[in-house]
């Protein structure tokens, strides 16, 4: 992953807009709009910053060590945001089987197979599923 992808993804994780992140740093909104488009690099004070504002190691903010939490998070907002995420995708990318799932979530698995095809009707199941995978509301309603 590189810097820039780590950066907005991190930031917005962390419910942060680019002016809340530019004020925990002490710069301006602009210089974190250059980082997260690429088009500049921190300098290292800064880079020192991000890390403990993240709770990151360096290699990990960096991408020169991959974090499996962070990877993990990152595939499913990028698949979310490709519209690509679905309840199929989000048990195999978790590599889930239908019965694993089926008895997680305490139903059958032909209801789970049925949800994988045509969407989720109980909310108490959602609730369930929104804690399992860690998933934001914005990111579960695109399953639907």
């Amino acid at each position: 992953m590189e810097f820039c992808n780590i950066l907005k993804f991190l930031r917005k994780k962390n419910n942060l807009t680019q002016n809340d992140l530019a004020d925990k740093l002490s710069i301006t909104q602009p210089i974190v709009s250059e980082w997260e488009n690429g088009e500049k690099y921190p300098h290292f004070e800064a880079l020192l910053q991000l890390q403990k504002v993240f709770n990151i190691s360096m290699d990990e903010l960096m991408g020169v060590m991959d974090n499996a939490v962070l990877s993990h998070f990152f595939k499913i907002d990028q698949m979310s945001s490709n519209g690509t995420l679905s309840l199929t995708e989000l048990r195999k990318e978790n590599s889930l089987s239908v019965d694993e799932l089926a008895k997680i979530l305490g139903i059958s698995r032909n209801t789970l197979k049925n949800w994988e095809k045509k969407g989720i009707p109980n909310m108490d199941k959602c609730k369930i599923l929104i804690k399992r995978f860690d998933l934001t509301l914005e990111q579960f309603l695109d399953l639907m």
